[in-house]
């Protein structure tokens, strides 16, 4: 069931505009606050967030991994609730797709490389690729 619009007497026009501001202001206004206070650890640990070359401080390791997974919360929140149904269509679809992306190319690699038929892939390339999928998929749906 949709929400009923508060802005149905706006003009159609107008009325999407207004939606696209608040998926923006969705999307950018919780990153932005993120980057803020990871800004804010950096300058507390005294500029810098390596311990030493290619180590990066405890504190600022477990602060990154609390804001992210909590502004990354609040904004799929906001996100969901400012968007209509052919984009929430859209993104079920693109997270679905990369989610079998991502389960089933693990599962292939982990099996070929057991097998020493190919090198180990890092878990990076590894969601690269789910995310692709997922992209792609997303703007198939959004704009088809």
């Amino acid at each position: 069931m949709t929400r009923p619009d508060p802005n149905s007497a706006i003009p159609g026009e107008q009325r999407a505009r207004l939606r696209q501001r608040r998926v923006w202001r969705a999307m950018l206004l919780p990153g932005l606050a993120a980057v803020a206070v990871l800004y804010a650890v950096r300058q507390g640990l005294g500029g810098s967030i390596y311990t030493a070359p290619g180590q990066i401080h405890p504190t600022f390791a477990i602060v990154f991994s609390v804001v992210v997974a909590l502004f990354a919360l609040i904004g799929a929140f906001w996100h969901h609730r400012a968007i209509d149904e052919q984009e929430e269509r859209a993104i079920l679809w693109g997270n679905t797709v990369g989610f079998y992306t991502a389960v089933t190319s693990a599962m292939i690699v982990q099996t070929l490389t057991m097998a020493r038929v190919i090198e180990p892939v890092s878990h990076m390339t590894m969601m690269l690729l789910a995310l692709a999928a997922s992209v792609v998929t997303y703007l198939w749906h959004r704009f088809r």
